[in-house]
């Protein structure tokens, strides 16, 4: 069992700039043991002898392929547009 009090969990918590009440350091505290002897119970797991698992999902590409297409002309392709500019869209500007 590791031990965690609540000077732990109070400086913790103020390097996270939390404010918590006496209760709060007492429940964060045995919460912190709790989640800790899980983790050393998961620890003891040997995984010698354990074969890796599957993938439940088929993993396939879901791209399609590229088609050659014509490309719309430069006119037709800035129709609709208020900003543009010498025959190009014309962008906000970035400094």
């Amino acid at each position: 069992m590791v031990a965690i009090d609540k000077k732990t969990v109070k400086k913790v918590a103020g390097i996270a700039r939390l404010n918590l009440t006496e209760g709060e350091l007492r429940r964060f505290s045995e919460d912190l043991v709790s989640v800790l002897d899980a983790f050393n119970v998961i620890g003891k797991v040997s995984t010698k002898d354990v074969r890796p698992t599957f993938q439940p999902v088929d993993i396939k590409n879901v791209a399609r392929e590229d088609k050659i297409e014509p490309c719309i002309p430069q006119r037709e392709a800035l129709a609709n547009t208020g900003n543009k500019e010498e025959g190009h869209f014309k962008g906000p500007k970035v400094v």
